[in-house]
């Protein structure tokens, strides 16, 4: 019995199947395409089994503990450790900015609020002057609160 052409699903080019397979086959056989495929059948296999992950995390560590891998891979691999001390490093250094900025806000705040308080209560004879005085100190509080922290990462030398 001869096979037909079929259509590939990836590349939608016409292929003659592996008469083997030919009823099931869904792919040409491209390289490209056949790692789609194998790429779309693990994706549809995970979320059948979305349980699986989880179970196979602890196994994984379980093992790791076990045969002590981590302690004999730092070992074997010092580029590692300059690595991710780096990165702990660095991260550490990001939070204390991050926390340093936060009291700066706060604090920056705090002032300006401090400022329109101190001001007299005026009343409906507020000069131009006052209402932009307010105008500004509004703006300032708005901008401290609602700006974005700086890119925290660039300040602390940390490169991608």
């Amino acid at each position: 019995m001869k096979a037909k052409k079929k259509r590939c699903q990836f590349c939608s080019r016409w292929y003659k199947p592996d008469p083997r397979t030919a009823q099931f086959q869904k792919a040409c056989g491209k390289k490209g395409c056949r790692d789609e495929r194998r790429r779309q059948k693990n994706r549809n296999w995970t979320a059948r089994h979305p349980d699986y992950q989880s179970c196979r995390g602890a196994k994984i560590r379980a093992w790791a503990a076990k045969n002590n891998y981590w302690k004999r891979y730092r070992a074997s691999h010092p580029e590692y450790i300059r690595k991710d001390n780096r990165r702990r490093v660095l991260s550490r250094k990001r939070l204390k900015l991050s926390a340093k900025q936060t009291t700066m806000r706060k604090i920056t705040v705090e002032k300006l609020n401090s400022i329109r308080k101190s001001e007299p209560f005026l009343s409906a004879k507020q000069t131009a002057i006052d209402r932009r005085v307010d105008g500004l100190i509004d703006l300032l509080i708005w901008k401290e609160l609602s700006a974005k922290q700086t890119n925290i990462a660039s300040i602390a030398g940390f490169v991608p």
